[in-house]
């Protein structure tokens, strides 16, 4: 076993630690009374978390109690649009621009970067689709190679790369949500 296939799942780890340990905070304020999401954003002081983002977006509501695990999409306003109202029914084994695969970030901030990248080409604005997926489902896509997080070429950063095979499940398992909207308010309350 290489060096990277052991560090890897260890990163992984270390951010689904992250993101339960914000998850408890959000659930101490959730259970003080503050239950609107202007009052759990101000109370974080600061970025929330992808799995805190997804909540606050109702993964909670349509997963229960059941562990998480939270994507970036940088892409267009338009496609994350279109993702969210059709909660990825459009996703395709083959077409797209990179052959059926669809590409996640495991921070804002690199999904940010290439949903500029996605508005510059395409001369639309900006956006970011969180995609939300219980954690027995990405370990079952990993197990079959469908889910891939590996360090990006061009960048400091991993990113998760779901191949043509998990496109059904991501249509079928997945929430889709317009993460760019809970930034804006969470950048709006600092």
């Amino acid at each position: 076993m290489s060096v990277l296939e052991v560090a890897r799942p260890l990163a992984r780890g270390a951010v689904r630690l992250a993101e339960h340990l914000n998850l408890v905070g959000i659930a101490k304020t959730a259970a003080s009374g503050a239950d609107d999401v202007s009052a759990l954003m101000a109370s974080l002081g600061e970025t929330p978390s992808l799995l805190q983002m997804a909540n606050l977006a109702g993964a909670r509501q349509r997963f229960g109690q059941e562990a998480l695990e939270v994507f970036a999409h940088g892409t267009t306003r338009s496609s994350l649009d279109e993702l969210v109202k059709t909660q990825g029914a459009r996703l395709s084994e083959h077409g797209g621009n990179f052959a059926g695969r669809f590409f996640a970030a495991l921070k804002v901030d690199v999904a940010e970067e290439f949903a500029a990248r996605s508005a510059l080409r395409s001369g639309g604005e900006p956006g970011i689709v969180g995609l939300a997926i219980p954690k027995r489902i990405t370990d079952v896509l990993e197990r079959n190679r469908w889910m891939l997080t590996r360090k990006i070429d061009d960048r400091q950063g991993l990113e998760t790369v779901f191949q043509p095979g998990a496109m059904n499940t991501l249509r079928k398992q997945g929430y889709f949500f317009d993460m760019s909207k809970i930034l804006e308010v969470s950048r709006s309350l600092r």
